[in-house]
């Protein structure tokens, strides 16, 4: 598939060749029913790779700033590309790094997918955001930011969550992380999808991305992770309640009977200490600070 014209040549975005989506433009969605149960008899949308480097082993915490940023334009060019398609209710861009986190492609790679169904869990986001505008008046994500980064909030006095921030965005731990280290980052402007970034805030992007991933490479040892960018569906372009974000959650434990029971995720770690071993780490010394 061309792409826009980017400084790193070498990244390439070509179709799923393990598609199970159908890519027809004018397809539309099959949902059948069976007694009870409802099924989509014919899948429909885009799946793509965006293949990050010719280097086999190649990682984007360890990556030029240039090369990262490109594979940033790419999610926003492919991103507003599909959503010119009528069909496509909305795009998820992920990566998978590492066994653990179900990564089938050994080569560095990223996946850009359109949907024409709304998955359950983002349904349920956006309604929850979208009460609390109603209830509230204001975005529930710009709030917590503001919360995060304030230093005379009485329950975060330090920015004891925040890991790194920019002039654009702000990398933090949340305060009830599903998983030890998940970290999730935020543009400080308000958006509802990465469809209309600037120049400035794509370079930032890059840095901060690749910051956090450098940071994650070095104390954890290169672990298995995913990255998602949670962008609301193109219906709700626009919209003032929900705020897109990079979710980066490291795989490193399995789930237990109870999680999967209750859907209650059980964290060993508090997120304050997490962000506190992140920001000690550094990078030039290839070890940790110290940590109080």
């Amino acid at each position: 598939l061309r792409c826009c014209d980017h400084r790193q040549a070498d990244l390439l975005v070509v179709q799923d060749p393990k598609s199970k989506v159908n890519k027809s433009t004018e397809v539309d969605v099959d949902i059948r029913e069976i007694g009870i149960y409802k099924f989509v008899a014919r899948d429909s949308g885009h799946h793509e790779l965006v293949l990050e480097s010719p280097l086999h082993n190649a990682t984007i915490a360890l990556m030029d700033l240039d090369a990262v940023q490109s594979i940033l334009e790419v999610y926003m060019e492919r991103f507003n590309v599909l959503k010119e398609n009528r069909m496509n209710l909305l795009t998820v861009i992920f990566k998978n790094h590492g066994a653990r986190s179900g990564a089938n492609i050994a080569h560095p790679h990223s996946q850009v997918v359109a949907l024409r169904v709304m998955p359950s869990e983002l349904r349920l986001s956006l309604e929850r955001a979208q009460r609390y505008f109603n209830d509230h008046g204001c975005c529930l994500y710009c709030k917590m930011i503001r919360h995060e980064v304030q230093m005379d909030s009485p329950l975060n006095s330090s920015k004891s969550r925040v890991v790194v921030e920019s002039s654009c965005f702000v990398a933090l731990i949340p305060y009830a992380a599903t998983v030890p280290y998940e970290t999730h980052i935020f543009p400080r402007r308000h958006a509802d999808t990465i469809g209309g970034l600037t120049v400035e805030e794509l370079a930032d992007l890059a840095r901060i991305l690749r910051d956090v991933l450098r940071r994650l490479y070095g104390l954890l040892q290169n672990p298995d992770f995913s990255y998602v960018f949670r962008n609301a569906p193109y219906v709700h372009e626009g919209c003032t309640f929900y705020h897109w974000h990079v979710v980066v959650t490291p795989r490193m434990f399995d789930r237990t009977a109870f999680e999967i029971c209750t859907s209650v995720p059980i964290n060993s770690m508090l997120p304050e200490r997490c962000a506190e071993n992140l920001r000690s780490y550094d990078w030039r010394d290839g070890a940790m600070g110290s940590v109080g």
